[in-house]
């Protein structure tokens, strides 16, 4: 059976506070040369209550995604992000596996 554990988010909002999500993820591979996890968020389990809605949505879009984490970051800790992270500059949570070679579009 694979490994689920469950990863900390915390962002950094442009009035200085914070939005915080958890997600279940599933623990695809180990790349030992970065010492970093590669893992399929699965489902948030964070109330967005307190979140901007429009940081909100853009967390709830996030299951299903594919992430690089630490393994600081799998062993419980909180990954403190830029807000940028979610708007995709820079493509930290990806949408297909990044194991897969980039394909073209054709014209």
């Amino acid at each position: 059976m694979q490994e689920q554990i469950t990863v900390h988010f915390t962002w950094r909002l442009p009035d200085g506070s914070r939005a915080r999500a958890s997600f279940l993820a599933d623990v695809i591979e180990y790349e030992m040369s970065k010492d970093r996890w590669l893992c399929q968020l699965c489902q948030l389990q964070t109330s967005l209550d307190t979140v901007p809605a429009p940081v909100a949505a853009y967390i709830r879009d996030l299951p299903g995604h594919w992430v690089f984490i630490p393994t600081e970051g799998k062993n419980g800790l909180t990954l403190p992000l830029k807000l940028e992270t979610l708007l995709g500059k820079p493509r930290y949570f990806k949408p297909e596996d990044p194991r897969k070679p980039a394909t073209t579009p054709q014209s």
